[in-house]
């Protein structure tokens, strides 16, 4: 497959997947009549290596989204050897947390009773997409060291081109293998993230917020619709008996 049908194709399709997609799997699950989370059933030390495992993720996330948003200042902290280590440092023991993490999760749920039920083929496929994307980062962060600096002007000026609307694949296109597996998976889990339970790390932020901005319009809304609704009624409901004892005086 061409590097253009990765690299440009790929993401474009991931996004449009991801969002029309998402919008249905949140439509389908804001009519459910119980939305909350359920809670890990499995014990406490269970949800302590849950709860380490997604405070890991989101400093992973928080990272490439502060490279993407903000590559100058990236880059001007990593001028001092020091910062730069303590940056390179502080990914690869996320990424370490997190790997140790989904790899127990994964053997978890294999050798767990039949009683917590089995993951749909695609939550199967999406839990791999992570693991293999905190496989492929973390070899990268060992492996090509001062990943933090280089893919700021490598792999960041690719991503903004998308946001762009202009591709540019000049750079991408020279990476190593490793990195071009860790974009591309990227990409992939983008796509399957809608269909799996994965979303609801979207669709519950975004249901809380729609509540908070919607509730208070409803509230302002609600009595001058109750009242509009009871003024039409009661009209209707007039209309009607005119209609019904005019066709009685004719008769």
């Amino acid at each position: 497959m061409s590097d253009y049908a990765l690299f440009v194709v790929a993401p474009y399709v991931a996004a449009l997947m991801f969002v029309l997609v998402g919008a249905v799997r949140y439509v389908l699950w804001h009519g459910q009549p119980d939305r909350a989370v359920t809670a890990n059933p499995r014990g406490d030390s269970s949800g302590l290596v849950v709860a380490v495992t997604r405070g890991a993720i989101a400093v992973i996330a928080i990272g490439h989204l502060l490279a993407f948003a903000v590559p100058g200042d990236v880059l001007l902290w990593n001028q001092q050897l020091l910062r730069l280590v303590l940056l390179e440092a502080v990914g690869i023991v996320a990424g370490s947390v997190a790997l140790a993490g989904l790899l127990a999760s994964h053997v978890r749920h294999v050798r767990a009773p039949n009683r917590w039920g089995a993951w749909p083929p695609i939550d199967v496929v999406a839990g791999t997409l992570v693991l293999m994307g905190a496989m492929s980062g973390l070899s990268i962060a060992v492996r090509y060291r001062w990943g933090s600096s280089w893919s700021e002007v490598t792999v960041v000026p690719y991503l903004q081109s998308l946001v762009r609307l202009a591709p540019s694949t000049t750079l991408v296109e020279r990476l190593p293998f490793l990195v071009k597996l860790h974009v591309f998976g990227a990409f992939v889990l983008l796509a399957v993230a809608p269909m799996s339970r994965i979303v609801r790390v979207v669709t519950v932020p975004v249901d809380r917020v729609m509540q908070r901005a919607v509730m208070p319009a409803a509230n302002v809304v609600r009595p001058a619709w109750s009242a509009i609704a009871g003024w039409s009624t009661t009209r209707v409901q007039d209309a009607r008996a005119s209609l019904l004892r005019n066709d009685e005086e004719e008769n």
